[in-house]
């Protein structure tokens, strides 16, 4: 899934407000972590996560791998927070963001 400008612009607007749903570690990306971004992905489709002290390169990389793993995109980053979505289809109407 590949997000326009405009609608990655509106995903930022939106995670503004929310909070860090997850913070990974040293150990980095690993299953348990994957598992986990899994289930809350099924409950919300905008997550904020914050990522381990690395190098900007290492973390641009970290987040790009971790939207990969759980079949998500990156919609933004601001030093060590990433905006992770993922369409979900099975949420009500209601509850789905609307791009």
């Amino acid at each position: 899934m590949e997000l326009t400008g405009s609608q990655k612009r509106r995903l930022r607007s939106q995670g503004h407000r929310l909070g860090v749903a997850m913070s990974l570690g040293k150990g980095g990306l690993s299953v348990g972590v994957v598992a986990a971004l899994k289930e809350l992905l099924t409950r919300n489709e905008l997550l904020k996560v914050r990522l381990p002290a690395l190098p900007p390169r290492e973390r641009e990389s970290l987040a790009r791998e971790l939207a990969g793993a759980v079949g998500a995109v990156v919609a933004g980053a601001v030093g060590r927070t990433v905006l992770l979505y993922k369409f979900n289809e099975t949420l009500p109407q209601g509850e789905r963001i609307v791009l």
